[in-house]
């Protein structure tokens, strides 16, 4: 969060996502270029893959992260605007003491 912060304030909201396509196109390209190919096995259809979901062991796991991102950047959404605006200061009463001596 923070780099994209930087990267926004300094080269506007869209870099910000403009890096994550980078990111994901150089991700997609590394597992391309790694994960071997031809290896022996069954392949699996996709709607085996989605039944999987229906299973409390799979379930699980994923609705406790989907949850806790969404607490996560439900924080960060409510508390941006105290954190990222100036507060002013109360204005100070002069002190007597404050003359040059």
């Amino acid at each position: 969060m923070p780099l994209g912060t930087a990267l926004g304030q300094v080269a506007g909201w869209r870099s910000t996502f403009w890096a994550v396509v980078g990111i994901s196109l150089a991700a997609g390209l590394a597992i391309q270029l790694c994960v071997p190919t031809g290896l022996p096995g069954t392949r699996g259809r996709l709607i085996s893959e989605f039944r999987a979901l229906s299973r409390w062991p799979v379930l699980r796991p994923m609705l406790i992260s989907t949850l806790s991102s969404v607490s996560f950047f439900t924080v960060f959404t409510y508390t941006a605007a105290p954190v990222s605006t100036p507060m002013a200061a109360p204005m100070a009463a002069p002190m007597a003491d404050a003359a040059p001596r």
